[in-house]
């Protein structure tokens, strides 16, 4: 049987190519699903950030006047300084 001979023959470089070839696909399969998970993350970031922005902004309207301020320290039974304002040390 010659034709027998030759398949045992190649048998090894055979199985070598499939190898390589299930390799190739793993890898492949891999990659791709390291795409679709970064840009997942790209998006999320991305609506993250939005929102940090918007918040933020919000948050420094609210904080950011003199007159919140002023009522948030009546609220604690503080006052407003009208004089200059003075450095206190302490000698040691």
């Amino acid at each position: 049987m010659p034709g027998g001979e030759v398949a045992v023959r190649y048998l090894p470089q055979f199985l070598f190519l499939a190898f390589l070839a299930v390799l190739y696909i793993g890898n492949v399969h891999y990659g791709e699903r390291m795409i679709r998970e970064t840009s997942k993350m790209e998006n999320e970031v991305e609506n993250l950030r939005s929102d940090y922005a918007s918040l933020k902004a919000k948050y420094d309207s609210y904080t950011g006047k003199q007159i919140n301020i002023a009522e948030s320290a009546k609220k604690l039974g503080l006052q407003e300084s009208k004089g200059r304002i003075q450095k206190i040390t302490i000698k040691k």
